[in-house]
C-alpha cells in the first residue's frame, strides 16, 4: 500500500540519517552533502550492515552526481579478464592463474566490477537465450500474467512492480518504481517453485552452464583473499560459505515508457545485497556504475558476461572487495534485455553465517553473516521490523 511504502521509505531515510552522523559527526550542525565513507575515514565496526550499505551508497552517489549526474564512457580499455585458465585448471600453469588472481583482485578492490571471457558459453547459445527471452516478454500482458506466482524470486513479476529506491531516499516520483518487467527462476532448473514459462528451458540451462563459472570465480576470489591477506584459505571457501544457497536468474526488460518518465533512471543507483553477480545482455547501452568516483558506461561486447561485487562479499573480505554501485539511466535501448544471475539468491542457505577473512593484526569491521540473514536484516529495516 501507499501508507507502507511511505512507512518504508521512512524508517530506512531515518537509519540512514542516523549513520551518516556517526560516519560525519560534523553533519550535525551542518547542512552540507554529506561525506563519502570509506575504509580509511570509517575503521570502526560496522554491526549494522543493512543500514551501512544504504548510507554508502547514498554518500557516494550524491558525490558522484555532484560531478556530473550524466555517465561518461568508461576509460578504455575497460577490464575484461581471460578467466580460461581457472575454467581449466589442469591445462594452466600456476603462473597463468596466479597471474588472473592479481587482475581481479585489483578490480574488486577498485570498483568491484570487471567484465569477464573464456568463460566456456558460446555465442550461439547467446543468440538462442536471446530468442527465447524476448518471445516470452512479447507475450500479452494477460498471458505473462499467468506465470506470475506471486514470489519474485520465481515467476513472472510485470511492470513497476519493485522498487530499488527504498533503499535510496528522497527519489523523484517517477523513480521510485522500477521501470521493468521480469521473470526469474530458482537453480536448479527443475525447482518446484519455478513456474513453467515457455523459456523456462533455455533459462535453465543458462543457469546450468553458468555454475562452473560461479565456481571458478568463488575459486579466483578466495585465491585473492589469499594473496591480500598472506594467508591460505582452501579455495572452496567462499563457494562453501553460501552453505547450501544457490543461484537465482533474472531475465528483465526494460520497456519503452511514456513521456513523463524521459529524465527517470530505470533502475536506480544500487548495490546487490548478496556476494556475487554475472550479468548478460546483448543490447547493454544504459547500465552504468560508480568507477573512481564517477558514473561512467559499462561497456559490454559480444559473449562476455559482466561481475559485481555485492554487500555480503565486501563482509567477508572485511571490506577489501568493494560493493560495486550501478543502475540502468534513461540511455538504456528500448526495450533492452538482460540476465542477472544472482549468486546464493535462491534455495536458502541453511542459515551459517561467515566471519569476515582478516590478515594479521586486523580486526573483523562486521560481525558474521550469512546469506539469508543479511536479506532478513534488510527487510527488518526497510518494514521497521525487528532484525531476525
Amino acid at each position: 500500500s501507499q501508507f507502507a511504502t511511505k512507512k518504508m521509505l521512512i524508517n530506512l531515510a531515518s537509519a540512514v540519517s542516523a549513520l551518516l552522523l556517526i560516519v560525519n559527526p560534523t553533519s550535525a550542525s551542518k547542512s552540507s552533502t554529506p561525506t563519502k565513507v570509506t575504509p580509511s575515514q570509517n575503521r570502526h565496526r560496522i554491526d549494522s550492515p543493512n543500514v551501512y550499505f544504504p548510507a554508502k551508497i547514498y554518500s557516494e552517489v550524491e558525490k558522484a552526481d555532484s560531478i556530473s549526474p550524466v555517465a561518461k564512457p568508461a576509460p578504455m580499455p575497460y577490464p575484461t579478464i581471460d578467466i580460461s585458465p581457472w575454467m581449466h585448471p589442469l591445462a594452466s600453469t600456476e603462473k597463468e592463474k596466479d597471474e588472473i588472481v592479481k587482475l581481479i583482485l585489483d578490480q574488486a578492490k577498485g570498483a568491484g566490477s570487471f567484465n569477464i571471457i573464456g568463460h566456456g558459453i558460446d555465442t550461439e547459445f547467446f543468440r538462442e537465450l536471446d530468442e527465447a527471452t524476448k518471445s516470452f516478454f512479447n507475450l500479452d500482458a494477460e498471458e505473462k500474467s499467468k506465470f506470475d506466482t506471486g514470489n519474485n524470486k520465481a515467476g513472472y513479476v510485470g511492470m513497476q512492480q519493485e522498487s530499488a529506491s527504498a533503499i535510496y531516499p528522497g527519489v523523484k516520483e517517477n523513480e521510485k518504481k522500477d521501470l521493468r518487467e521480469l521473470y526469474s527462476c530458482i537453480y536448479p532448473p527443475e525447482h518446484p517453485e519455478n513456474s513453467n514459462a515457455p523459456h523456462l528451458e533455455t533459462l535453465g540451462e543458462f543457469m546450468t552452464k553458468l555454475q562452473p563459472v560461479e565456481i571458478a570465480l568463488s575459486q579466483i576470489l578466495t585465491a585473492a583473499l589469499n594473496t591480500a591477506n598472506r594467508i591460505n584459505l582452501p579455495l572452496d571457501f567462499l563457494e562453501k560459505a553460501k552453505s547450501g544457497a544457490t543461484g537465482m536468474l533474472r531475465s528483465v526488460r526494460y520497456t519503452e515508457m511514456t513521456k513523463e518518465y524521459d529524465d527517470a533512471n530505470r533502475l536506480m543507483a544500487h548495490s546487490d545485497w548478496g556476494s556475487l553477480t554475472l550479468l548478460y545482455s546483448s543490447t547493454p547501452k544504459g547500465l552504468e556504475e560508480i568507477r573512481n568516483g564517477e558514473w561512467v558506461d559499462v561497456p559490454l561486447g559480444p559473449g562476455q558476461l559482466h561481475v559485481t561485487i555485492g554487500e555480503l562479499l565486501t563482509m567477508w573480505s572485511n571490506e577489501l572487495f568493494t560493493n560495486n554501485i550501478h543502475r540502468v539511466s534513461n540511455k538504456a535501448f528500448k526495450n533492452r534485455v538482460s540476465y542477472a544471475y544472482f549468486s546464493g539468491q535462491g534455495v536458502k542457505d541453511d542459515g551459517t553465517a561467515t566471519h569476515p577473512v582478516v590478515g594479521e593484526g586486523e580486526t573483523p569491521r562486521f560481525p558474521p553473516m550469512s546469506i539469508s540473514q543479511h536479506s532478513n536484516n534488510y527487510m527488518a529495516a526497510l518494514f521497521g521490523k525487528e532484525p531476525k
